[in-house]
């Protein structure tokens, strides 16, 4: 294998590549075929690839990728008819290879003397490229210059490296604040010098070393503040060399611990090797509407597109972001061809929005989603970037038919699976519903007793009652509370959306039920009844209610009495239709009054009997009766309900309760 030049500035490196069968040549007269040719960092111009072929010798590019595009772009411009200014050394590899590919039309300048003496024939357009390693200072003032004397004829297109560049800058600042500058690396690497002059500019104290050997024996660390860095082709295992002598010098001479700034060295050179799937630090160079460029600290910067800035729609990299903010990237991979590091902060995000998620999983606490999307078996619901898939059980505690009313929801869901590789995370809301609706059942029953007297909104009507929310948990009030009066319905009453007071009758937690009453105790028309009515008072009714057994009686507004079926007639009759209707007045005797049981018992037969007007076919015994034959009053106990009576028409009981 021949390598055309040393491959980099590095004198241990090359001993190193020369220990395993490489040969250094000066020219490719000394490479015999067969063989591999590796092209330097540095570069060659078009003949080294074509003398190289015609010999037969392997190539093996190993161009910066950097130094590569410039040799495309001058090769373009040199064919488009410019002439090229190099601003750079001309003695140096680099700068000789890009004149190559210049089609003939490219000089050289190192200074601004130079510039103000280049000359470029009449009329024609000129495009100027810098060497990678030199200056911003250097390019500037060379810029100027051009610009004063070729006014719109000239074209800049700055080629320095922004590694180097950005290595100058931060090693100035450092050797502006120390008073010891030791720069590490080969006396023959461009880069190493540019920084020696660089640093020189502000700190008289710089020190060159190549390897650890070189540090001055006599070097006070503890007497002086000492600032490090290297040039670019600088292996780190020499720069670590460096630091492990200094900090050998410094525990010997028992001064100072150079072991912080080993580690620092070793992070920042992990941070340097950049490959598909690292996270880094970068700094925002430059923003613009579809991307945002981000200076690493590499030989190419990056570049973030606006689709991997953020999946948040709202987030503006304008408005969010600055020049020279240092964010964390993550590399999607390092771009040889364009010379470029596509990188991406939303997946830096979404790395640790997972993280989030799946610490939210094992604690099991709860977030509120947006639903975004409705797809197979379930929704989709976006969670700072990372989309969540909601199956259609787990939305709500009942059966889900439609997902449509769903979408623009928020929901509280609980993450039940996460796979970062995946990309899947699946969530219920579910389970939420139904552990704040347990803890909202305990809360409600710690807090309600019978007697309770709340306030609620009618739910919905029944034929047996009313529903009324009672702020999450529905209460029953029955007919038969809904008012004194008798009613046919609870529509008479009330209708869904009214605000009702209501009063706890019983409560049961086990079955979830809830009996409430509506009607107020004040009301009741039977309260003081004693005190109206007697035994002996002669009143009239009406009759509203004929039942087997005898006709209730309405004596006033809520108050009905019954008067037994042989209590209407001094004859006996089989049924009270056969002298009452409803709605006829009659006269009524008070028997009895018992207020606390709501029962009057009332006698037509004592004030004016009202007897049956027989067939005039019948015989005088069926006409007229049997002297006597009044029919005795039934004097069994009442121990059925009305509602079992009532499908027994042939029973007479004795008057049972007027609630009935």
């Amino acid at each position: 294998m021949y390598m055309l030049g040393p491959i980099i500035h590095n004198k241990e490196f090359l001993e190193e590549v020369k220990a395993r069968g490489a040969l250094v040549v000066a020219s490719l007269d000394e490479a015999v075929p067969p063989g591999a040719l590796v092209i330097r960092a540095h570069g060659a111009g078009p003949e080294v690839y074509r003398t190289a072929a015609e010999k037969g010798l392997e190539l093996v590019d190993a161009t910066c990728p950097y130094v590569k595009k410039i040799h495309q772009y001058v090769d373009g411009m040199g064919n488009k008819g410019y002439n090229i200014i190099v601003v750079g050394d001309a003695r140096h590899p680099e700068v000789e290879g890009i004149r190559g590919w210049a089609h003939g039309r490219a000089v050289v300048v190192s200074c601004t003397e130079d510039a103000a003496a280049v000359t470029v024939p009449d009329m024609q357009k000129i495009s100027v490229v810098a060497q990678t390693t030199i200056t911003d200072e250097c390019w500037n003032k060379v810029r100027k210059t051009l610009q004063d004397r070729f006014g719109s004829r000239v074209e800049f297109h700055k080629t320095i490296c922004r590694a180097t560049s950005e290595r100058q800058t931060e090693a100035l600042e450092i050797a502006s604040k120390v008073d010891i500058m030791l720069i590490i690396g080969d006396k023959s690497s461009a880069n190493t010098q540019k920084l020696c002059e660089t640093c020189r500019t502000v700190c008289p104290g710089v020190i060159s070393l190549e390897s650890a050997k070189d540090l001055p024996e006599d070097l006070s660390l503890g007497n002086a503040s000492i600032g490090i860095t290297a040039g670019a082709s600088t292996p780190g295992r020499v720069v670590r060399e460096v630091l492990g002598r200094m900090d050998e010098m410094a525990r010997k001479d028992n001064e100072m611990d150079f072991g912080e700034a080993l580690k620092q060295h070793d992070e920042e050179n992990n941070n340097r090797r950049l490959g598909r799937g690292a996270t880094v630090r970068g700094k925002v160079l430059a923003i613009k509407d579809n991307e945002i460029s981000i200076g690493l600290g590499f030989k190419y910067d990056g570049l973030i597109k606006r689709s991997e800035f953020s999946d948040a729609a709202s987030m503006d990299p304008n408005s969010s972001l600055k020049v020279g903010d240092e964010i964390e990237v993550f590399v999607i991979r390092v771009n040889e061809k364009d010379s470029v590091v596509e990188l991406s902060q939303k997946r830096v995000e979404n790395s640790q929005n997972y993280t989030e998620l799946l610490s939210l999983k094992e604690s099991g606490e709860p977030i509120e989603v947006m639903v975004t999307g409705i797809v197979n078996g379930g929704v989709l619901a976006g969670y700072q970037g990372i989309r969540i898939f909601i199956p259609a059980s787990q939305l709500s505690e009942r059966y889900v038919k439609e997902l449509d009313p769903f979408k623009g929801q928020k929901l509280k869901v609980r993450i039940t699976e996460c796979n970062p590789e995946k990309r899947k995370v699946v969530a219920s809301a579910k389970s939420v519903i139904l552990e704040e609706k347990k803890k909202r059942f305990e809360e409600f029953w710690g807090s309600v007793s019978v007697g309770m007297q709340m306030e609620g909104t009618v739910r919905s009507i029944a034929d047996f009652g009313a529903f009324v929310d009672l702020g999450g948990f529905d209460g029953l009030i029955h007919v038969s509370e809904l008012s004194w009066n008798r009613i046919k319905h609870p529509s008479e009453v009330l209708k869904a959306g009214d605000t009702v007071e209501v009063q706890i009758l019983e409560l049961d937690k086990e079955r979830g039920r809830i009996s409430l009453g509506f009607r107020k105790p004040e009301e009741n028309p039977w309260y003081g009844i004693e005190e109206r009515i007697h035994p002996g008072d002669v009143l009239k009714g009406e009759v509203v209610r004929i039942v087997p057994f005898g006709a209730f009686i309405s004596l006033m507004e809520g108050v009905d009495g019954l008067v037994h079926i042989s209590r209407i007639s001094t004859y006996r009759i089989a049924k009270v239709e056969e002298v009452l209707h409803i709605g006829q007045q009659v006269d009524v005797k008070v028997l009895e009054v018992n207020g606390e049981s709501r029962k009057i018992s009332l006698s037509i037969r004592d004030v004016e009997p009202i007897n049956p007007i027989r067939n005039p076919d019948a015989t005088a015994a069926e006409q007229e009766g049997q002297p006597g034959d009044i029919p005795a009053e039934n004097r069994d106990e009442l121990t059925s309900t009305i509602g079992e009576l009532t499908g027994n028409e042939s029973a007479q009981p004795e008057e049972p309760s007027n609630e009935e």
